[in-house]
């Protein structure tokens, strides 16, 4: 459960420095298809 939170709170502080860039990444690969 530990790594689990661990994982998580890592995850969740990957997205919010990526956020942009992934929806950017998202959105151009929509536009592309």
């Amino acid at each position: 459960m530990t790594m689990f939170y661990a994982g998580t709170l890592i995850t969740c502080i990957w997205c919010d420095k990526s956020r942009y860039m992934t929806s950017h990444v998202v959105l151009v690969v929509i536009t592309t298809f």
